[in-house]
């Protein structure tokens, strides 16, 4: 798996992997047209599917973990100061 995913946030894009996996599957055909009705919400899904609820968790890697942090300053800077920005992400796996 390490060589899979370049021995990046390994444990949390194998679960990306399994949850899309299991959201791809026919049970969930009305979820997913919901979900999203073009290629470009389609990429948007995946990507807020990765970035909010999977690759939030890697706490391990703090070169990442510095970058996520500043883009989430530079985005939110402007009237966010609620958002507590070392828990958001910036982040996507390709398959």
């Amino acid at each position: 798996m390490a060589v899979a995913y370049k021995n990046k946030s390994i444990a949390e894009q194998n679960s990306v992997d399994l949850a899309w996996d299991l959201l791809m599957d026919n049970t969930f055909v009305d979820l997913r047209q919901v979900s999203y009705a073009t290629e470009a919400d389609f990429k948007r899904t995946r990507q807020l599917i990765i970035n909010s609820s999977v690759m939030a968790t890697d706490i391990m890697d703090k070169q990442f973990g510095a970058f996520r942090n500043a883009r989430c300053e530079k985005a939110f800077s402007e009237g966010f100061a609620d958002i507590r920005c070392n828990e958001s992400i910036d982040y996507a796996v390709d398959r």
